[in-house]
């Protein structure tokens, strides 16, 4: 108990330091408030420190009062002072202290800084103080849940749809009713459901997961309430909705079908765990729940627990500081309602308590989130109250930390929104808010409720993925040489980077994750090299995976690599050593060993030489068989050094072979196919290579198309990806490969979607580009025999008709390069080229004198030009008489219609090149008979292009690649254009993101004829 007290003592003492870390962003910039709690304004803070007023919510203390516009200099003599602390803290003490004493909030308000102020008085309700157990025996908050209860029942009344409607702030609204556990409240939801089985159709839950899931939960938990029977239709037909539209154990958003390289996987996490609750749920009711559907979403998200963040979609765990969107909260729920299982509940129970346990180290992360974090938070309060008593100074910590969020989230009717939740604050989405505020009370199944007198009794397997040691991952407290947490979580995480090796070795045994990725890569930035044998070598699974973060560490959205094998998180291979070698081979064969751990060895693999993978083979093939998809991507990567090795490469490809045959995952098979074996394979000699040819054409004819199922969301997609993924690799090896690729996707066209047949075609002409003249043609008679009636499509006739007004200049080049292939003396001519093959470009740069930092990444602007180069652009301007340099282009008389080209754009011209930079060149033209004219710019920053001193073309925006940006005025063109001679001149920009660079390039068109489309 002492121990304790102290700890709490501690925790009490350092409190405010942690708020001083500001909880939504360092520094003040433009911070937008948004809903400033009951007072009914909406405000901003500027970086000067005034707040603003940005509107004025009708019918609220404040209407009438303020105006939009006016600037506050203090509250209650208190303004936002530069002390560390976010706005937001200040603004919730202000609404905090008035609400314990007398209500009165008195403003200082400007219509202008300079202006004198005006004493503005504005009144809000008295509810009390906050208890220091808040929200558990706190009157203030026993308050602010009536209120926000009354409120919503109003909402039942008076809304267009009763709260009736199939969508997920519908079902937040219900589950705040039934969370607080008050008669009256319950009464208001079960007036919703009656109204809504009158007439239910249970065609209309469709196959949206996000409303399925919300909604699905909360029926599931009205009927364990109740046990009222006439709502069971509705969680039928949320079950069989999912169970037909569940892909690789998860969800898509609103299943339409499958796209694989959407998230990583297709699958949308934030969406799907909610599923899994349902089912879990359902599966206590007298519904009908699907068994596989519900054991297959078990194992898919389990796997995430106590692994870092429930990721977006279908790939390894997240890190990062933040739960994201809520995911890993979520997961938590989940894994509390397995726990109430009669048998195998006790896994899932420690799972819980580890997800559950995560967003106590991040009140600084809470907002983030792909599309913004809202919906996150309402599942935080959920969450973190599983942890009061297990986490008794940890939990309150949180609470204490982040109170201003709820003061400020709170609206004047007694609604909610979500401060700082970007698009999700609004009153829908803050339906789910008060769940942090009646957790506590556990009224409800998902906050740990008593289980249901209603409830039929379930199994479920006692552990679905992994073995034993994987449980390790769900202790909440650190390795023993970690002990006893002595600082804050921010605090402490903080320190990481600066802490020597003793202190990083503590770090390694950490409980969180996150904690440990940080350790990892203090560990190998510093070079503690024998500090990491040590870890490979510890009894803690959880050191075990530090260790191997510290020698290669990938990200798990998409494996990026910056060293051959490695990824950019890695120790160079010189670092590692023999003894590094023999601790990962020993994890990796020992039988007993985590799975997760397994996992992490095969990633650090890739630090060791090829003789020392190829010495160990046959510990490494087994894990190509492996159902986890997770372990036989990561065994490729770790047999990657021994792909070089002809011998060893010869054992290789036979199980890899099978693997990428039969797997239905399209996302693994990408990166094996598309990054693994090229760079493991990119120096290797010439048996090596014909040997991963054969065996590329190999897997694209096995591989064993994913069927859709007879009813159910569109498989499809999972099998083109794969097919385009495939057969990109092989298009990509040697001349005699690409071919015979090519031939074999013609026995696989119908196993394509138009968008990746479309995609198909691409890449075969990209592969063309790079082929002899016979080979190009050869590819060119397969395009225009086999794939080009899918570019053209069902109706050529609405297809010419587009072509001709210019309409779909992207179908009409990609049928121009198919002819073009195939040989037939068609397409785009480059105007300005001579008959020698060779293009006349002036170029010229200057320095402005307009100052513009650096690092911005719009570099466009006005700028004032030195009297050399006024009337740049006219075409009687003489470029030699200014200063231009003259620069002879040789080329094929195309222009490069691919970011992948050497770029004629040449530095060293123009030794002292400024910011600003000019092209010029000039064409004849002996008729303007041509269908059509355009103009092609290469450049990354923003543009203007003139033709004969008439500007035509103008880009303020930057491009994030090299990629040409093409304009096709045709009739602005046309009506500049001249028989005779031309002149086309632009201006563009360098950009400074990684030292000085940039390109600028201009080409002008004209095409001959249009393409047939028949």
């Amino acid at each position: 108990m002492k121990a304790r007290s102290t700890t709490s003592m501690r925790l009490a003492g350092l409190i405010l330091a942690v708020c001083a870390l500001p909880v939504l962003g360092a520094g003040i910039s433009v911070t937008d408030i948004g809903n400033f709690g009951p007072t009914g304004l909406d405000i901003r803070v500027r970086p000067d420190r005034w707040v603003e007023i940005t509107g004025v919510q009708e019918g609220s203390p404040a209407a009438g009062k303020f105006e939009a516009g006016q600037l506050i200099s203090t509250i209650n003599g208190h303004g936002i002072p530069d002390d560390g602390l976010g706005p937001q803290v200040h603004l919730a003490r202000r609404i905090t202290e008035a609400e314990a004493t007398d209500g009165i909030l008195r403003f200082q308000v400007h219509a202008e800084p300079e202006a004198d102020p005006a004493e503005v008085v504005l009144e809000i309700p008295v509810l009390g103080a906050f208890s220091e157990t808040w929200p558990v025996d706190c009157e203030k908050t026993r308050r602010i849940v009536r209120q926000k209860a009354d409120a919503i029942a109003r909402l039942a009344e008076t809304s267009r749809d009763g709260l009736t409607g199939h969508n997920l702030t519908n079902a937040l609204a219900i589950l705040f009713l039934l969370s607080t556990g008050e008669a009256q409240d319950l009464e208001v939801v079960r007036g919703i459901y009656a109204r809504r089985m009158e007439d239910f159709d249970d065609v209309y839950t469709g196959p949206h997961s996000w409303h399925n899931g919300y909604q699905g939960i909360a029926v599931a938990e009205y009927y364990l309430r109740t046990g009222d029977e006439t709502v069971i239709p509705l969680i039928n037909a949320i079950a069989e909705s999912a169970r037909r539209f569940q892909v690789h154990g998860g969800w898509t958003h609103w299943a339409r079908g499958v796209n694989p390289q959407y998230v990583a996987g297709g699958l949308m996490n934030p969406a799907g765990t909610q599923i899994l609750t349902f089912l879990l749920l359902a599966r206590q009711t007298e519904a009908t729940v699907d068994e596989d559907t519900l054991l297959s979403a078990l194992r898919y998200f389990y796997r995430f627990a106590g692994h870092g963040s429930n990721p977006y979609g279908d790939h390894r765990p997240e890190g990062g500081y933040g739960s994201n969107n809520g995911k890993s909260e979520m997961l938590a729920v989940a894994m509390h309602i397995a726990s109430q299982a009669a048998e195998g509940g006790e896994v899932y129970a420690m799972a819980r308590d580890k997800n559950a346990q995560t967003p106590l180290y991040s009140t600084r992360h809470m907002l983030q989130g792909h599309t913004g974090g809202g919906l996150g938070a309402v599942w935080h309060g959920v969450a973190v109250a599983h942890m009061m008593e297990q986490r008794p100074e940890l939990y309150r910590h949180r609470k204490d930390s982040i109170q201003w969020f709820y003061e400020l989230s709170r609206r004047h009717d007694g609604l909610f929104g979500i401060c700082g939740g970007q698009r999700y604050d609004q009153v829908s989405y803050g339906h789910g808010m008060g769940l942090a505020l009646t957790a506590p009370r556990r009224t409800l199944q998902i906050t740990g409720a008593p289980r249901s007198p209603h409830a039929r009794a379930f199994r479920l397997p006692a552990r679905i993925w992994g073995r034993e040691a994987d449980l390790a991952f769900f202790d909440l407290e650190g390795g023993e040489p970690y002990g006893a947490r002595e600082l804050l979580p921010e605090a402490e995480r903080d320190g990481i980077p600066d802490l020597d090796e003793a202190g990083l070795e503590r770090m390694a045994y950490h409980p969180e994750h996150v904690y440990r990725e940080l350790a990892a890569g203090a560990i190998r930035d510093q070079g503690h090299h024998r500090l990491i044998e040590r870890l490979l070598r510890s009894e803690d699974p959880r050191a075990r995976q530090t260790g191997c973060l510290a020698i290669n560490h990938f990200e798990p959205w998409n494996m990026r690599a910056s060293r051959g094998l490695q990824s950019r998180l890695s120790m160079r291979s010189e670092h590692f050593t023999a003894e590094m070698f023999e601790a990962l081979m020993d994890m990796i064969s020992d039988p007993e060993q985590a799975w997760w751990n397994v996992n992490h060895a095969l990633l650090a693999l890739p630090a060791a030489s090829t003789e020392q993978v190829a010495s160990r083979l046959d510990d490494l093939l087994p894990w190509l068989e492996h159902a986890e998809w997770w372990l036989v991507e990561a065994a490729a990567l770790g047999l990657g050094p021994a792909m070089r090795d002809a011998e060893a490469m010869a054992r290789i490809l036979p199980p890899l072979v099978d693997a990428l045959a039969d797997m239905e995952h399209a996302r693994p098979r990408s990166t094996i196919v598309n990054w693994v074996i090229p760079r493991a394979t990119g120096d290797a000699d010439e048996e090596v290579q014909r040997a991963v040819s054969m065996a590329s054409l190999e897997v694209y004819r096995r591989f064993v198309s994913v069927p859709d199922p007879e009813e159910g969301v569109d498989h499809s997609g999972i099998t083109s990806v794969a097919l385009h993924s495939i057969l990109n690799a092989i298009l990509r090896r040697d001349e005699e490969t690409a071919l015979a690729g090519a031939r074999a996707s013609v026995a696989r066209i119908g196993d394509l979607r138009t968008r990746e047949l479309n995609l198909v075609v691409d890449s075969l002409v990209d592969a063309a580009e790079r082929m002899s003249g016979a080979a190009q043609r050869e590819i060119g008679r397969i395009l225009r025999e086999h794939y080009r009636s899918a570019v053209v499509g069902d109706d050529p006739v609405a297809l010419r008709a587009r072509i001709e007004s210019g309409r779909d200049v992207r179908t009409m080049n990609k049928l121009l390069q198919i002819d073009r292939m195939a040989g037939l003396p068609v397409g785009w001519q480059l105007l300005g080229v001579s008959p020698a093959g060779e293009q006349i470009v002036w170029r010229a740069s200057f320095e402005p004198a307009e100052e513009r930092p650096r690092d911005a990444q719009q570099r466009y602007r006005e700028v004032e030009l030195p009297d050399r180069l006024e009337g740049w652009y006219r075409p009687d301007y003489d470029p030699a008489a200014h200063g231009w340099v003259r620069d002879v282009v040789e080329t094929d008389g195309t222009a490069p219609n691919s970011p992948v080209h050497t770029r004629r754009w040449r530095q060293e011209l123009l030794p002292e090149a400024g910011e600003v930079i000019f092209t010029r060149t000039a064409f004849e033209l002996d008729d303007l008979d041509a269908v059509m004219f355009r103009v092609t710019a290469f450049t990354r920053q923003g543009y203007d292009i003139y033709l004969n001193g008439h500007r035509i073309a103008r880009q303020t925006g930057r491009s994030r690649t090299w990629q040409p940006r093409v304009h096709v005025f045709d009739d602005n063109m046309r009506q500049h254009l001249r028989v005779g001679t031309n002149v086309v001149a632009a201006r563009s920009f360098l950009q400074y993101f990684r030292g000085r660079e940039g390109n600028l390039e201009i080409y002008v068109e004209a095409l001959p004829a249009f393409p047939e489309v028949e």
